[in-house]
């Protein structure tokens, strides 16, 4: 198996946005509000990161963000996951069972 190194830090966070992307379409504070209350407040994207991720998601086609202009409101961005998205999520899903199995496999034989 590949050594992955930087897994946890580059696509944990990205996988997180997608996987609240499979539930319905979202604005960008929506995600972040959505993802703190799913993690009980132990997981919060602040805006430095939550917007930059969500451009690099949209240009690698895994989101698509399309303006959302309520009369009387500001126009905000919403972002829905695409089909590649939604493969892309599951193929990362999948590295993240193996990469937490690892870490318990560890965590159990180092136990004595």
């Amino acid at each position: 198996m590949k050594k992955d190194t930087g897994f946890l830090a580059s696509a944990g966070p990205s996988m997180m946005i997608l996987a609240v992307l499979r539930g319905q379409p979202r604005h960008g504070y929506d995600i972040a509000v959505e993802l703190e209350r799913a993690s009980e407040g132990k997981l919060v994207l602040q805006q430095g990161t939550l917007y930059p991720m969500l451009h690099k998601l949209q240009k690698q086609g895994y989101i698509r963000g399309e303006w959302d202009l309520p009369e009387g409101e500001r126009a905000r961005r919403r972002y829905t996951l695409t089909e590649e998205g939604r493969t892309e999520l599951e193929r990362q899903i999948d590295h993240w069972q193996e990469y937490a199995g690892a870490v318990v496999r560890v965590l159990q034989e180092t136990a004595e």
